[in-house]
């Protein structure tokens, strides 16, 4: 993680990004719930028994997840 933050969990990373990202207004709460959306998503269909996500789920999520991740490649350029 960028600035020296650390963290040895991914729900210690969840709360490092709210702290650290959401609180100081360089995300936005929403982009705050649309990672934390993400990585349930994610846990769900590693960890739980026939869990899969829809492909509406994905589909509603994908252009979303696009322009997050290109706001957080300009977080972490302005950072370096």
């Amino acid at each position: 993680m960028s600035e020296g933050l650390t963290s040895h969990t991914h729900k210690g990373l969840l709360a490092q990004i709210s702290l650290n990202f959401v609180k100081d207004g360089r995300l936005t709460l929403e982009e705050g719930k649309l990672i934390r959306q993400m990585f349930n998503m994610r846990h769900e269909g590693d960890y739980e028994d026939f869990e899969e996500a829809s492909e509406e789920d994905i589909m509603e999520a994908a252009p979303k997840v696009k322009q997050l991740v290109e706001k957080l490649i300009g977080i972490n350029k302005l950072s370096k």
